[in-house]
């Protein structure tokens, strides 16, 4: 018999980092499925003349919204509301940031996600974290969240979250990696008990997660976006512009059903994974590429939420139902928290009118189990994927019931790798792996043994 032994560590200073790490664990998993209430993040609404001041309707209008799609997103068993909200260009004085009058509208949101018991994610959006501004930016992103903290320092930490800057991008890791130190060492002396999110470069890309630090502070949920394959749920969207000109993409990929590819992708990036789509375009491929990010988490011991997914809602209601509904499914599979972006605007989860959604979405948005052969041309007791690889190694045992040790070897072979298989499916991360053959030896309880070889990249 196999026996998994668990050390606690007691110590004052391991004994806290191990607490809040419970804690962000434990707090993640409640997050469970949510949606993004978005409208407070579409700042482009305001005019460049009052320094985009006037983006938010402050209406009665507003407010009726605000309280129909969160009696709606209860009627559908959410249980979170993450809320991107433009702070930057609130003030033109970072420290009179608290005088803007939306803090009014933000504050009765607050009010009122705690009334229903709704988890609220704050969200720091479209921030100036670019180029040569870093140092500035930087000054000014902490100042922002040390006063945004401030004004809700009363808040629930078990309810009310901070999600410290969205979608980090055109930085290097190092920058990224000293602004969210700076940024968690000032803003967690006002709030010591909230949780952050934070995730890594590329706007949030699954993969940059495993380029992340780890930060002393433990009491972080980590976070991904995800909108693969990008031609096909951003098909059609004009900020984008000519490499998702192609419309009419279908999902699940079909030979029959796909469209030309227009000119103007032509010589695009969108060229190529329109070409690529046939082998990205289905459940099986989105679920692979998810499964690295529950690898990770595996691997770190760190939570992990995907706080946007989603589809254009130009697309084809069919399809997207599709989408959506093998999106729903995988992270069923994976018991892995996710939050639809979005719930009224360009992505809106209800596609035919103001809190209303179509039969097809809503028959979407119920998980059921859909997954239990992937991958499916597995022919082996125990498979490897992918193979060659280059983040993490898969490893899926069918049929065996007793628990299995796991080694693997370079091609010296030298032993680089040792761990008990104790489910039906394990993750090893192989980032460090130089590119190579190995081996991979598998004993069971039971004294049964097999070997293979995979590649990494």
């Amino acid at each position: 018999m196999i026996r998994i032994i668990t050390i606690f560590l007691i110590s004052v200073g391991w004994g806290n980092l191990a607490l809040s790490q419970t804690i962000a664990h434990d707090r993640c998993a409640s997050f469970e499925r949510g949606t993004n209430l978005s409208f407070m993040e579409q700042y482009w609404n305001g005019s460049f003349q009052n320094n985009f001041q006037d983006y938010l309707d402050l209406s009665p209008a507003t407010y009726n919204m605000v309280e129909n799609a969160l009696d709606e997103m209860m009627d559908m068993g959410i249980k979170t509301v993450r809320l991107p909200v433009c702070f930057e260009v609130w003030m033109e004085k970072d420290d009179e940031l608290l005088e803007s009058p939306y803090f009014e509208l933000l504050d009765y949101i607050v009010e009122l996600t705690g009334e229903l018991s709704l988890n609220l994610i704050i969200d720091y959006h479209h921030g100036g974290l670019i180029g040569n501004n870093i140092v500035r930016e930087t000054d000014r992103l902490i100042t922002h969240w040390e006063l945004i903290a401030q004004h809700y320092d009363y808040t629930n930490p078990e309810r009310v979250f901070f999600d410290l800057y969205n979608e980090p991008h055109d930085i290097d890791q190092f920058h990224l990696d000293r602004t969210m130190r700076l940024l968690i060492e000032n803003t967690r002396k006002v709030v010591p008990d909230h949780t952050f999110l934070l995730g890594g470069l590329e706007y949030n890309n699954l993969r940059s997660l495993a380029k992340l630090p780890n930060f002393a502070d433990e009491n972080i949920i980590y976070t991904f976006h995800f909108y693969e394959p990008f031609i096909f749920t951003h098909q059609g969207a004009n900020w984008v512009g000519n490499p998702v000109a192609t419309t009419s993409v279908p999902f699940p990929y079909s030979a029959e059903a796909m469209p030309m590819i227009r000119s103007q992708v032509e010589d695009t990036w969108g060229e190529e994974a329109m070409r690529n789509y046939s082998s990205l375009g289905n459940p099986e491929a989105l679920f692979t590429q998810i499964e690295i990010a529950h690898a990770w988490s595996l691997a770190t011991g760190k939570p992990v939420v995907c706080s946007e997914w989603g589809s254009f809602q130009s697309i084809n209601e069919p399809d997207r139902c599709r989408y959506t509904e093998a999106m729903v499914n995988i992270f069923e599979e994976l018991k892995m928290p996710n939050l639809f972006w979005d719930w009224n605007q360009n992505f809106s989860l209800n596609s035919t009118g103001e809190n209303e959604m179509s039969e097809c979405m809503k028959e979407a948005w119920i998980p059921e189990s859909i997954f239990q052969d992937i991958p499916v041309d597995r022919e082996n007791d125990i498979f490897l994927y992918p193979n060659p690889g280059a983040d993490y190694l898969f490893v899926d045992v069918n049929n065996i019931a007793d628990e299995l040790s796991i080694s693997i070897f370079d091609a010296r072979g030298a032993k680089i790798y040792e761990k008990f298989l104790a489910s039906r499916r394990m993750i090893i991360p192989i980032l460090e792996f130089p590119t190579g053959i190995y081996f991979i030896e598998c004993v069971s309880s039971e004294g049964h043994r097999y070997i293979d070889k995979f590649f990494v990249e």
